[in-house]
């Protein structure tokens, strides 16, 4: 479901249907840690009307639940969140495929007393540098936004603070909108299909493996591939600056292939 709404979010966004995309981002908020890095994409994209429709609906949610189960239980929430965290994380943030859990699985359960505050630090700073690359390369003004988007939830998988394992499913997206990317493009999409199907083989290997004592702790199969991917869509997802030079690059050639198109007739 989770990942179906993100792929829902982005073909509800770039088609401007912004009902659709409100409701598949409330739809989001079954995992809440998944919204700020949707709507730091959206806010960069401008497209405030979705998200203040989608506040419209959390909204209306919000009040049919306090009428049906009284007010107190949003109160109750609020106070009690954190310790949910704690309650349903412990013992399983070793499992957890994204930076909480490679800290975990490197320095053991019993670290989690700093592990939490310094993983809770890189989602934030995640959040800022998904902020900054959105505005930086004005992803307002692209034409395929799939390179971006892909790179926002990938990031937003690795650093969030709490992901469990079957969430990995929800990085299909990103990979296949990448690849599809590459493909329209026209570039060879190939060689990084062929990465994105090698994942179930390197899932299995690395579930085999020991990885929770000595040197062996810097093998993280699940970790470094999250990481590779990441690089390898950020490396790929041209800036404004990038896309002025080609739209120059065209412009200047444009006169010279339509002489040649002239002459050929």
């Amino acid at each position: 479901m989770l990942a179906l709404a993100i792929l829902g979010l982005y073909r509800a966004e770039k088609a401007a249907r912004d009902w659709t995309g409100a409701a598949w981002l409330v739809v989001l908020t079954i995992k809440p840690q998944l919204v700020p890095m949707a709507v730091l994409y959206l806010a960069a994209r401008r497209r405030w009307r979705l998200l203040g429709y989608a506040s419209v609906m959390v909204a209306m949610v919000a009040a049919m639940t306090a009428l049906a189960l009284g007010p107190a239980i949003w109160f109750d929430y609020l106070t009690h969140v954190r310790g949910l965290e704690h309650f349903w994380g412990t013992g399983t943030p070793d499992y957890m495929l994204n930076i909480r859990g490679a800290l975990t699985r490197m320095f053991g359960v019993d670290q989690h007393v700093w592990i939490d505050p310094v993983s809770e630090a890189v989602w934030v700073a995640a959040m800022a540098l998904v902020g900054f690359a959105l505005v930086r390369r004005r992803i307002d003004q692209a034409d395929d936004t799939r390179p971006a988007y892909a790179f926002v939830i990938g990031v937003g998988l690795l650093a969030n603070h709490h992901l469990f394992i079957h969430d990995a499913v929800i990085w299909t997206i990103p990979l296949v909108l990448f690849a599809a990317s590459i493909r329209d493009a026209g570039d060879d999409w190939r060689p990084f299909a062929r990465f994105a199907l090698a994942w179930p083989i390197i899932f299995a290997v690395a579930g085999k493996m020991d990885i929770k004592s000595g040197r062996l702790t810097w093998i993280d199969p699940h970790t470094w591939v999250f990481i590779a991917t990441i690089v390898i869509i950020g490396r790929r997802w041209p800036g404004a600056a990038q896309r002025q030079t080609l739209s120059n690059a065209v412009a200047e050639w444009r006169p010279f292939m339509h002489q040649a198109g002239v002459r050929g007739r």
